[in-house]
């Protein structure tokens, strides 16, 4: 199944490893409030997605940090992104 495909090969493009890790966090516990995805994303450098490379982030567009922004579960919205993994 390709849900969410193309969203997660560019979230792995501009933050390799997130997609991994958040899988591995038990999808009852990704419900649960202060859960450790957004750890994850901070020590992976999720936070300097669309800051310019010249000043130390990752240099995405807008759109593109969008696109892989669908591939990121939501805390409280159900499991549905993860679903088709």
């Amino acid at each position: 199944m390709g849900f969410l495909r193309q969203e997660r090969a560019t979230l792995e493009a501009l933050i390799p490893g997130l997609d991994e890790a958040l899988a591995a966090i038990p999808l009852l516990e990704m419900e649960r409030r202060g859960n450790p995805s957004l750890a994850v994303f901070r020590n992976l450098g999720g936070p300097g997605l669309l800051i310019p490379a010249a000043l130390g982030g990752r240099g995405a567009s807008r759109g593109i940090g969008f696109t892989s922004r669908r591939a990121l579960p939501r805390e409280g919205s159900g499991s549905a992104s993860r679903l088709g993994a």
